[in-house]
């Protein structure tokens, strides 16, 4: 597994920050962030400016919008209300199994990493995380 964290995530050394310049890209992707904390969830959707983003604030949420659209790349937190991520991923692989999956986290433990593996993600961002860095992960998906 391809899996990844931010500490192993190499970095392109041309593309600056995420303070007002976009991260030009080679392609338009339709990328569905999924995040209950409101300023992260607007934060990651300013990152990928430039793309196709729609937003949900819980897992529930996520996997409808999912269900609705045609989506390219998943970024999903993973402890959140109503429906926590591993579970929205899951249900997501199971309709889409080759859809790309990056999910970030503030921390987890054996078994969530354990979960996190078979459901095959692409890769995985601890916070605090660099949104420039995501954002360049998520382009060469």
């Amino acid at each position: 597994m391809k899996t990844k964290t931010l500490r192993d995530s190499a970095s392109s050394g041309n593309k600056r920050g995420f303070r007002g310049e976009q991260i030009k890209s080679r392609r338009q992707l339709s990328i569905l962030v999924v995040e209950d904390e409101p300023m992260v969830r607007e934060l990651l959707s300013r990152a990928f400016n430039g793309h196709k983003v729609q937003a949900a604030a819980d897992g529930q949420q996520g996997l409808e919008i999912f269900r609705k659209g045609n989506f390219d790349i998943i970024v999903s937190d993973v402890e959140m209300p109503v429906l926590d991520g591993i579970d929205m991923i899951r249900e997501i692989k199971k309709e889409n199994p080759n859809v790309k999956v990056v999910v970030i986290s503030g921390g987890m433990d054996m078994k969530r990493q354990e979960e996190l593996q078979k459901l095959k993600i692409d890769a995985l961002f601890l916070k605090p995380l660099s949104v420039c860095q995501l954002a360049e992960s998520v382009e060469r998906l």
